[in-house]
């Protein structure tokens, strides 16, 4: 299992629509999304997304200074994994309560329409008390769970990338540094505990980065940008 943290937003409107509702190429209307089935919620209606975002927005307005509090989070599990919807249902539930995310609005939807299982969430980093939820080094987090839960449930493992596999010499520049930053990444996360160690231990990787010219976003990890010539922390 693969989890995947995109950068919070301030509209839950956006993130709901995209789980839910898909845009006909042919007439340009819009229609429930083929494959998609809500398969938990807290705290929302779940009639439509207009709905789903009136109600989270309520919670967020309780907390004035928090304005990007729409949270996106994708789990995605290798071909052949099959989940009946309970399963996957308490699948999800853990990997939130165990990256942090408690007592707060959720919506779980599952996506059928790719070859691979996997299914959304929609969270309100607004919690029920009007508490913001901690967001520091909730993706590298996101990925110690998803480990934690593939072993514990006998989930089929996730082919990452392989740096022995990995052809970096037929990559062009700029890929091939990215490629670089991510094996290093890769190796330090099983020894650090907070960013600061991170930065500490990746000085060396630091240096890998100054032929790289143009704003990327490190794959895989939010918390991590390739700002021209710097390894930005964000």
């Amino acid at each position: 299992m693969l989890s995947k943290f995109m950068p919070p937003i301030s509209s839950f409107s956006r993130i709901a629509n995209y789980l839910l509702i898909e845009k006909d190429k042919k007439l340009g209307t819009y229609k429930d999304r083929f494959g998609a089935e809500i398969i938990a919620h807290n705290g929302i209606r779940i009639d439509s997304p207009d709905h789903i975002a009136a109600d989270m927005n309520f919670f967020r307005n309780q907390r004035p200074g928090k304005e990007k509090a729409a949270q996106h989070i994708i789990l995605t599990f290798p071909h052949g994994e099959k989940l009946n919807n309970a399963k996957l249902k308490e699948i999800t539930e853990k990997f939130l309560v165990r990256t942090g995310i408690t007592n707060t609005q959720y919506l779980i939807a599952k996506h059928t329409e790719k070859r691979n299982l996997h299914c959304h969430c929609l969270v309100n980093l607004c919690d029920l008390n009007g508490k913001a939820i901690k967001e520091s080094f909730i993706g590298f987090r996101g990925k110690q769970v998803s480990q934690e839960l593939t072993i514990e449930y006998g989930l089929k493992k996730a082919e990452g990338k392989n740096e022995q596999q990995t052809n970096l010499k037929a990559l062009n520049k700029a890929e091939s540094q990215k490629n670089k930053i991510y094996f290093e990444v890769q190796k330090q996360i099983p020894q650090v505990k907070t960013i600061d160690e991170l930065k500490i231990n990746l000085t060396d990787a630091l240096k890998l980065l100054l032929e790289v010219q143009k704003e990327q976003l490190y794959e895989g990890y939010q918390n991590i940008k390739i700002v021209k010539e710097k390894l930005q922390f964000i």
